[in-house]
């Protein structure tokens, strides 16, 4: 959890739903790919419900599957439906996979 004293309301994303996510919509990716700061990618919901297991102990459910361009630096960054709103977040990418990111864990 983070704490910001600010002096004045800081705004906020709104929230969206990942339930309301079609195959074929179009979603935004922000996050410090490579280390660049604010890099922007936009791509399409390839698949929804994606289950991938990395090891033993690290397996990731019900993830949502873009070929947006998710790359190391994006994880912790949003995924953003057409509408602005927040409907996951980037949490991996498939490693030697090109066009097949599977970034966002689900939002509600």
């Amino acid at each position: 959890m983070l704490k910001i004293d600010a002096e004045r309301p800081l705004p906020a994303i709104a929230i969206g739903s990942s339930s309301d996510l079609l195959v074929g919509e179009s979603v935004i990716t922000i996050g410090n790919a490579f280390g660049y700061e604010n890099t922007v990618s936009v791509g399409i919901v390839s698949a929804l419900k994606r289950n991938v297991t990395l090891s033993d102990e690290q397996v990731y459910r019900n993830l949502i599957q873009t070929d947006a361009a998710i790359n190391p630096g994006n994880s912790g960054g949003p995924l953003i439906n057409i509408d602005g709103e927040l409907v996951g977040i980037n949490v991996a990418v498939r490693a030697g996979r090109r066009g097949s990111g599977l970034p966002s864990r689900s939002t509600r």
